[in-house]
This record gives structure tokens, C-alpha cells and sequence, in this order.
């Protein structure tokens, strides 16, 4: 009703069409209930209309004022530099402006609108709200499930990074992510250690005497032995493009890279205690060392990137192609450009394998990172010292980024901050080559396809690069090359 003479305010790029002020009508349907029908939008002789017609009870769907459905919508679809998404579409666009009355005829309270509630294999539920009054994240809790998670569509983090992140969903089904809650950082679940102290972190180890900026000395200082006496970031805060290269290689090309084995191997011992398979070996990979507490630099220094969190504009999108989710950067980013870190749970490795044989009961994938980076040959660490990392149930945007094979554009890199051992790091990544604005964000998860493990099935790649290595028809290619078509069983948390 209060709609009734207003006139919808439009860009239309066709002269010829105009837009007439909006009418209402209600009408008794078949079975006797009302249905509300109000005129949008018509061509000047009224040979075309456009109309939304709502058919639910009157009592529990009251018609919004159009021009909040309009902004909703616009909010929705475009980015903060006004682009329209790559896959954007009429019909697509239709569909969210009748979920968008939906969601605004059907509000609850004033300061929440709930958009989507998503049941999840555990029975926990996800909501998406808009508004952000949302409560704030509980702090982890020993146990595997949560009861209930809501998102805010405008920003995923809920105010918990340094910008917003939105959650963009275009397909027009009123999806939203499943149940987690959001951290920025990781947190220990129960049986893992990680030191982290002043008096642990020795001369060796930080910078006391450095002032400023580090990266302006004459002389790299004691942090920068990590990565062999110099620093690995440029001054304006991108990884040097011969580092990004190397952290590439490791992951297209392992075979040529080399590997540690564990004289007794956590994650074998992890499957089977008694008698654990030969390690199968660690790719070494390259560190790179933060200044932190100890070190005399200010915080500003060039040496401090990944400790100041996400700064590039990203959002959590809809793929619409069969693989759930994804991250994109709404800004292009140049090669080197830190994007953000894989934040979650730090598990052990035998808490790792046992919640994985847990939530293949309920049909989840585990979402599981092993800092094994820093492994040593011979080595055989204890159970609380090898460390995985879960963002399943706790993490931050880092487990929507999907796997590509080979040609990913971010490079996973160890970035030591807060200690000097190596069993416990923060898992960055990096962009490894120039990527265009609403580009999504990949990286290869180093996932060897031909082999079953265990508990945990291997997923069906839908990458769709040329190097897919994953796809059904190249694994059956590499078996008929073998031969004997076999697969090793092996058991992965």
C-alpha cells in the first residue's frame, strides 16, 4: 500500500522504455487465500508489464517498500568499485529481487534480516544476517560440532579484520556457507603445544638493536638469515618475484625438490600406532622470518607483512559450478601481494585423524593443512608437536580458497612470527603471478589423486585447468600408462 504511487527511480539504457509508478492489487486465489500482486515496471503504452506477485499468508509476509529491495539487490551484485560479477544475469537478477522480498517481507526483527538458514552434515545450521548485529565468536571449545553459526553478508569476519569481507552469492537460491565460526588467527584445540614466549625467542632469533624500518638499514639484520641474509619482501610489502618462483616450483614440480623423511613419522604413527608405515617424505620448503616482540624496529617495518593481517579487498562467493564456494579479490593484485593466511584449529596430528574418521561419517571434508614444513630427516617428533591445522568448525576465509592443479595464482609460504620453532608457523599465501580483479583465488592443495586415502576420499577435481591432474580422464590415462592400474592405500588426516 505504501508503495502505491511511488515511482521507481531506474537507469534504463533503452529511451523508448520508461518506468510508470508502481500499482497494487490483492486477489483470492483457488483455495481462498490472498495473493498480492504489485506492477513494477511497464513499457509507455502498457503493452509490457513487469509484476511481483506474492502468494504467501498476508500475516506472515508483509510487502517491503520497493526501493530497499532495490538497494539490497544492488548491494548484492555489485562490488565496491561497481562492477557487475562475471556470470551476472537477467533471469539470475529477477531471482534475487523476489528472495530479496522474501527476506524483507519476512523479517523478524528490525535490526536482523535472516537471508538463508543451511542445515549441515552435524545438524548444526548456518545463517547469513544483514545488518551485523550478530553475537560475537565463542571462543573454541574442545568438541567437533557447532550448534549454530550466522554470517553477515556483509562482512563474513564480522568486524574481526582489518576490511570487511562480503559474502556475494549469484546464483539466486538463497545459498549461504556452511557452520563455522570465524577467527583471525589460529587457537589450540586441546593436545597441541605451541611455545610461544619472550625468553624463547633468543638473540639469534630477532633484531634488538635495529630502529625503524629494517628494510631501509644497510645491512639485513638478524631476521633476515632465514631466507640466506636477505629479506624476502620488497619495500612496498610484495615478496621479492625470485622468491615467489621458488615457493611455486616446490608445489608444480615436487619430484625435482627435496624431501625429509621422519625416522618414525607422525602422521603413519597417527593411522597406525603399532606398526606405522616408512615415512613418505616432507618437500622442504622456504621459510620466511618476521621481526616481532624483541625486535627494536618499529611496526611499521618492511619486515612485518603477514602479522598485520588481510588488507586487499576480498569477498566468499557462490562458484555455481559444482564446487561449492570460493574466494575472490575484488582489486586486481600484483605478483607477491599477501592475500591472507590459512587460520584454524592447531590440531595434533592423531586428533587430525580422528576427527577426519568422524566427519566422513557425517559426509564433511576435513579442511586440513599439516605444518610439516620444518620437519627434520631422522627426526621423530612427539605427538604434541606435530601440528595440523582445521579451519572445519573455527577459521577464517583462507578454507574457501579452492584447488587448482599447477597453475594456481597463490603460493602457500611458512612465515615464522611469533617463535623460532619450526613445527608451529603461519601458513600464508601469496599471489604468484598479477591477478584481475574478481578473479578467484587458488591454490594447489598438493593432492596426490591416484591414491585412496583412507577415511578420507579423495574429491572429484573440477579445477578446470589444462593441468588438472585430478580429473577421472587423466587418472585413468596414468593408469593405463602403469599398467597394472593399482592404487596404494593410504590413510590421510
Amino acid at each position: 500500500g505504501s508503495d502505491k504511487n511511488r515511482a521507481i527511480q531506474h537507469h534504463s539504457r533503452n529511451t523508448d522504455m520508461s518506468v510508470e509508478p508502481t500499482s497494487s492489487s490483492t486477489l483470492i486465489n483457488g483455495t481462498g487465500s490472498q495473493v498480492q500482486e504489485i506492477d513494477v515496471a511497464s513499457s509507455p503504452g502498457g503493452e509490457v508489464k513487469l509484476s511481483l506477485k506474492c502468494s504467501a499468508d498476508p500475516s506472515k509476509l508483509k510487502m517491503p517498500d520497493l526501493e530497499a529491495v532495490y538497494k539490497m539487490v544492488e548491494d548484492k551484485y555489485l562490488c565496491s568499485d561497481k562492477l557487475l560479477p562475471p556470470d551476472f544475469s537477467i533471469p539470475g537478477l529477477m531471482a534475487e529481487i523476489c528472495q530479496s522480498v522474501v527476506q524483507m517481507g519476512t523479517q523478524h526483527t528490525m535490526t536482523e534480516h535472516i537471508t538463508q538458514s543451511h542445515t549441515v552434515g552435524n545438524g548444526s545450521t548456518s545463517k547469513c544476517v544483514e545488518g551485523g548485529s550478530a553475537s560475537s565468536t565463542p571462543a573454541p571449545q574442545p568438541h567437533l560440532a557447532l550448534s549454530r553459526t550466522t554470517h553477515d553478508v556483509h562482512d563474513i569476519s564480522r568486524g574481526q579484520e582489518n576490511v570487511k569481507i562480503p559474502i556475494a552469492n549469484e546464483s539466486g537460491r538463497g545459498k549461504c556457507p556452511p557452520s563455522f565460526s570465524y577467527i583471525p588467527g589460529n587457537e589450540v584445540f586441546q593436545n597441541g603445544i605451541v611455545n610461544i614466549s619472550l625468553a624463547h625467542i633468543g638473540a639469534q632469533d630477532s633484531c634488538a638493536d635495529c630502529f625503524g624500518d629494517c628494510l631501509s638499514a644497510p645491512v639485513p639484520c638478524a631476521c633476515a638469515r632465514v631466507t640466506g641474509g636477505e629479506y624476502a619482501y620488497t619495500p612496498g610489502g610484495l615478496v621479492k618475484p625470485e622468491f615467489i618462483d621458488k615457493c611455486v616450483s616446490v608445489n608444480r614440480i615436487p619430484e625435482v625438490h627435496h624431501k625429509v623423511f621422519c625416522k618414525t613419522c607422525p602422521l603413519e604413527r597417527s593411522r597406525d600406532k603399532a606398526s606405522p608405515e616408512p615415512c613418505r617424505g616432507h618437500l622442504v620448503r622456504r621459510f620466511i622470518k618476521e621481526c616481532w616482540s624483541k625486535c627494536g624496529c618499529s611496526m611499521r617495518c618492511g619486515n612485518r607483512v603477514v602479522q598485520h593481517g588481510i588488507r586487499c579487498n576480498l569477498q566468499v562467493f557462490s562458484t555455481g559450478n559444482g564446487r561449492g564456494w570460493g574466494l575472490r579479490t575484488q582489486n586486481a593484485l600484483p605478483k607477491g601481494a599477501f592475500v591472507c593466511e590459512y587460520a584454524g584449529e592447531i590440531l595434533t596430528c592423531v586428533e587430525v585423524h580422528g576427527r577426519a574418521v568422524e566427519n566422513m561419517k557425517n559426509n564433511r571434508y576435513t579442511h586440513t593443512v599439516v605444518l610439516d614444513a620444518g620437519w627434520s630427516s631422522g627426526g621423530s617428533l612427539k605427538d604434541e608437536d606435530a601440528l595440523c591445522l582445521d579451519g572445519t568448525f573455527y577459521g577464517n576465509v583462507g578454507r574457501f580458497i579452492n584447488h587448482r592443479c599447477r597453475d594456481a595464482n597463490l603460493a602457500m609460504v611458512p612465515v615464522q612470527v611469533e617463535t623460532p620453532d619450526r613445527h608451529y608457523y603461519h601458513v600464508a599465501f601469496f599471489t604468484s603471478r598479477k591477478v584481475e580483479a574478481l578473479e578467484e583465488l587458488t591454490w594447489d592443495y598438493g593432492i596426490d589423486f591416484d591414491e585412496e586415502l583412507g577415511p578420507v576420499k579423495v574429491f572429484e577435481c573440477l579445477c578446470g585447468s589444462k593441468y588438472c591432474r585430478g580429473s577421472r580422464r587423466h587418472r585413468q590415462r596414468l593408469r593405463n600408462g602403469n599398467g597394472n592400474g593399482k592404487k596404494r592405500s593410504r590413510i590421510e588426516g
